[in-house]
């Protein structure tokens, strides 16, 4: 690549950041994401009355939603436009969906999980999600959407084999995330789709043997792969590939079963309305958990657990975890892990943390840099503070 290639990569990185702040700060509908093993921060803001520019899209389904109502941001405006223009946006509204400002306790959690245990030693078969909250407020005097925008450009060097984005709503508020999990790619042209049984997490060991998974963390994985592959073979998907393999991030590593298959004939729609929640999410047997975690989490889910699109040359759908809902005085992660009979308590709330500790630290960053002048990694030196 010639240098002048590479100064307009750089100069369209700046812009993407650039303007994902001052979108975000103007409460304008938009997102930046990055994708899995990319560099490119890609920018898609929304702006009412105006025609796109593109057939390009980035949507939003909560948990347990459906894909027909999907939050849709479309491509009304490049990141250059964006900040020649600055359209004036709406900074002073309210959100009806600031960030839950409750944290999860130690023993409510192992508590749950003790539940939970019992109840699945009673069916006999099994495993419930369980999800928790770490709520924190944002530091007096911050600015803190150049927190999370900083925070997401050290989150996406940390994590580069997950989609890492920000986006915001007005009926979603504003989430940011790095998540391994692919629900769907889909092939439009007919060719190979894929996705992923991602489920069994523990502290990366560095090693690439397969092998040496404990049999609870095996017997929650195997759950997430057999639903999924019974529930293609019956939307009657074909010449589906397994592949086992592992998925590694940061400090901790996952249990993988990477699936490809032709659909033809089945819609991304349809594919994506049957799999969500997949057990890695909710659990199995699905209406049982469902209703466990309807009635004993105390935190709604909101976006945790839904899914995202970017809807491009291929259509793209990740879980929405290992995220945060982020607002103007606090924000809030969410963390969660598979419990089955032979789950224990402590492990499980091991778990979580080692999950929502790389948000955490990067968040934190973000808000100490703004309180040191506000400047970007060393790859990008542009002020935001303007």
């Amino acid at each position: 690549m010639g240098k002048s290639s590479e100064s307009e990569q750089s100069d369209k990185l700046k812009g993407a950041w650039l303007a994902a702040y001052h979108a975000l700060h103007r409460k304008i509908p938009f997102a930046l994401y990055i994708l899995p093993h990319r560099k490119r921060a890609n920018f898609i803001c929304d702006i009412e009355g105006r025609s796109t520019i593109s057939n390009r899209s980035f949507s939003i389904v909560t948990w347990k939603g459906v894909y027909r109502d999907r939050v849709i941001i479309r491509d009304t405006i490049s990141a250059g436009s964006f900040l020649s223009e600055m359209p004036a946006g709406n900074p002073d509204s309210h959100s009806d969906y600031d960030p839950w400002n409750e944290s999860t306790y130690n023993l409510v959690y192992k508590g749950q999980i003790v539940n939970i245990i019992d109840l699945l030693n009673e069916i006999g078969l099994g495993k419930i999600v369980l999800s928790r909250t770490i709520s924190k407020a944002c530091p007096d005097a911050s600015d803190p959407h150049l927190a999370y925008i900083i925070a997401l450009q050290h989150l996406s060097e940390y994590s580069p084999e997950t989609l890492r984005y920000i986006y915001y709503t007005p009926e979603t508020g504003c989430w940011m995330a790095a998540t391994p999990e692919l629900l769907l790619n889909y092939d439009k042209s007919g060719g190979f789709s894929h996705t992923m049984a991602l489920a069994g997490t523990r502290k990366r060991t560095y090693s690439a043997d397969l092998g040496n998974w404990d049999e609870k963390t095996l017997y929650e994985h195997n759950i997430v792969a057999d639903v999924i592959l019974d529930t293609l073979e019956n939307l009657g998907v074909h010449s589906i590939e397994e592949r086992e393999n592992m998925v590694k991030t940061g400090d901790v590593e996952h249990l993988c079963h990477d699936i490809r298959f032709k659909a033809a004939d089945v819609s991304p729609e349809k594919i994506l309305d049957t799999l969500s929640p997949t057990p890695a999410l909710g659990g199995f047997p699905r209406e049982i958990a469902l209703r466990f975690l309807d009635y004993y989490e105390l935190h709604p889910r909101r976006c945790y657990g839904g899914y995202v699109v970017i809807d491009d040359e291929r259509l793209q759908a990740y879980v929405n975890l290992r995220c945060a809902n982020v607002g103007k005085d606090n924000y809030c992660i969410y963390a969660g892990g598979g419990v089955t009979a032979d789950s224990k308590p402590d492990s499980e709330w091991t778990e979580t943390e080692l999950k929502a500790q790389p948000l955490l630290s990067f968040l934190s960053f973000g808000f100490s840099c703004v309180s040191q002048g506000g400047i970007l990694n060393s790859e990008d030196q542009t002020s935001l503070s303007r």
